[in-house]
Formats: structure tokens, C-alpha cells, sequence
């Protein structure tokens, strides 16, 4: 089911909005109603905003789950690393409005496209979420939230309202939804050399990723290399659009850095993870989401990419 929400934050949902009966009467059932779907983001928000305030990994593990809440920990982890501006609004309030929901029948997930206020660091932006309660105990948790670049596709409808699901493993165009992360990861560890020449057009979201290796020894005397790893949480959310599948998936790399002539101090946000000592060689964790668009023929385009450095080792 779609729904396209009010303007104000949060807030109910009107009953223009929902699924007609035969869609509710027979065959699959959608998890979740728009009513629901509405309070279950009202509640993401108020919980969010409560657990941001002193940093409650706890709190806010009770509603986001998956790659986006080891994203957040490590965020909270970090905040000493922060420039001390950025610590005094950290804990700022945020609202998703202009809300408009997808709501797959048969499936444990729905996911909404909103526009963020509120958040200090950035300017009002679309963002493409997804809650699922079929990963951790039945609970609705904000398991993906990416920030999109250029405009998001329009989902397919159909006669009920409702949204179509497609398999990530059923291939669109040149790839498969679950084949993303690999053609992504190849834009940080080789520039674009590898797969992704054949997979992915060059969207401005793209050539950022890209510049993650062009500038991998920028002001740093080391070797940089970087190595692709499989996330712990990889679930790809895909939903059938106009012209092909929009999908929400999860990617992770390591930052090999190794000096043979002097040793490296350590930034502040790796000295959190491995002290202020200096060393020759350093492990650097990075995980990201993304939002891409897969058309029915040639090459998918990444539209969104949200990726954070979780932690180090050396």
C-alpha cells in the first residue's frame, strides 16, 4: 500500500488511505496496515530522538535493528571524536514528513520514503526507509535508512495499493538486487575498474564512491588498500518500480593503511577503537547502505550510499 502522508510530523492517517476490502478478504495479507505503518515511524522517532540525547545504544537497539543500528552504535561510540559543535547539537531533534508508504503484501517488511527535518548537520532530504519484524523477535525495527542523491523512482502500484516485492535474487537489467554490494564495493577498492564498468552508469553518488580510492593516500605517506567483506547483515529489500526495482542493500570494506618507513598517529575517532599509540598498520571497518535502481535492460544506478566507519584494529 502507498500512502502519500501530511506535512506535519508524525500524526494519524486518514481513512482515504486505506487498502481496499477485497485486497484485505482473500490471498496474501499485507504485515501491516497504513494506520500502523504511521505509528510504527511516530514511534521510531520518539524513540530515536530519546535514545540520541545520552547515547542509549539499549534504548535505541528496542526500535532500529540490523547494519543501521551497528551504524548508530558506532556513532555513539564515537561522539568524543566529534568537533565540539557537532557534540552540541547531536542530540537535536529530528521528524521524517511528507511521508509516503509501500507496503508489500506477504512479506515482513514495508518501507517509506520521507523527507528528514530537523537534523542540525544536514538540509531538509528525501530518505528511503525499511522496517521489518522478521529479523528480530516479531518487532518493527528501522533496519535501513539511506539518504537519496537524485529523485527515487516511482514504486508500482498495484489495483489494491499495495507494492510488488521482487526476489533479490532474480536479475534486472545487467544484475541482480544481491549483486549491488559487489559492484558497489568495486568502486571503493578498485576505482571503477572491475565489475561495476558493466553494472553501474555513473551517478554523482557513484563518482563519490569512486573518489574513496582515487584519494585513498591523500595526505597520508602509507599504503592503502581496500579489501571487500561480506556484511553480518545482508538482507536486500526490493520493490518493482515503473521501469525495473528500486533496492535498499548493505555493503562493508576494510582500509588496510601500512607504513614501512615511520609510524601513523592515529585520527580520533580510530584512537577511540585502538588507543592514541602510533603504529605501522592500521584495519579500518566500514559499512554502508545503499539505495539503487535497476532497470528492466542495461546498467543499475546507485542513488544513494550512507557509509560509516564502525571500528579498527591494528
Amino acid at each position: 500500500m502507498a500512502l502519500t502522508g501530511a506535512a506535519g510530523c508524525g500524526g494519524g492517517v486518514g481513512d482515504r488511505f486505506a487498502p481496499k476490502s477485497k485486497a484485505s478478504e482473500s490471498g496474501p495479507r499485507p504485515a501491516i496496515t497504513v494506520q500502523q505503518a504511521g505509528a510504527v515511524v511516530d514511534r521510531y522517532e520518539k524513540v530515536n530522538n530519546q535514545a540520541n540525547k545520552t547515547r542509549d545504544s539499549r534504548l535505541l537497539s528496542t526500535v532500529e535493528g540490523g547494519a543501521l543500528l551497528a551504524s548508530s552504535q558506532a556513532g555513539y561510540e564515537q561522539f568524543s571524536a566529534l568537533p565540539a559543535k557537532k557534540r552540541k547539537s547531536y542530540g537535536s531533534p529530528f521528524f521524517y514528513i511528507d511521508r509516503h508508504f509501500y507496503i508489500p503484501v506477504g512479506t515482513t517488511w514495508f518501507a517509506v520514503e520521507a523527507t528528514v527535518k530537523g537534523e542540525a548537520s544536514e538540509k531538509n532530504f528525501r530518505r528511503f526507509l525499511v522496517f521489518d519484524r522478521g529479523a528480530e523477535n516479531g518487532a518493527w525495527k528501522n533496519v535501513a535508512g539511506v539518504s537519496a542523491e537524485g529523485k527515487i523512482p516511482k514504486v508500482t502500484l498495484d489495483d489494491d495499493g499495495y507494492a510488488t516485492a521482487v526476489s533479490p535474487d532474480r536479475k534486472v537489467g545487467v544484475l541482480a538486487p544481491n549483486d549491488l554490494a559487489g559492484s558497489v564495493n568495486d568502486l571503493v577498492v578498485t576505482g571503477g575498474t572491475g565489475k561495476s564498468k558493466q553494472t553501474l552508469v555513473s551517478t554523482p553518488t557513484a563518482q563519490r564512491a569512486r573518489a574513496v580510492h582515487r584519494n585513498r593516500n591523500k595526505n597520508l605517506s602509507a599504503r592503502v588498500v581496500f579489501t571487500p567483506v561480506r556484511p553480518e547483515h545482508s538482507t536486500v529489500y526490493a520493490l518493482k518500480t515503473e521501469l525495473g526495482v528500486l533496492a535498499v542493500f548493505n555493503g562493508a570494506y576494510d582500509k588496510e593503511m601500512t607504513s614501512t618507513t615511520h609510524y601513523i598517529k592515529p585520527s580520533k575517532d580510530t584512537a577511540i577503537y585502538m588507543g592514541r599509540k602510533q603504529r605501522t598498520h592500521f584495519n579500518l571497518h566500514y559499512l554502508y547502505q545503499g539505495l539503487a535502481h535497476l532497470p528492466a535492460t542495461g546498467k543499475a544506478s546507485l542513488i544513494g550510499r550512507n557509509a560509516d566507519f564502525i571500528g579498527a584494529e591494528g
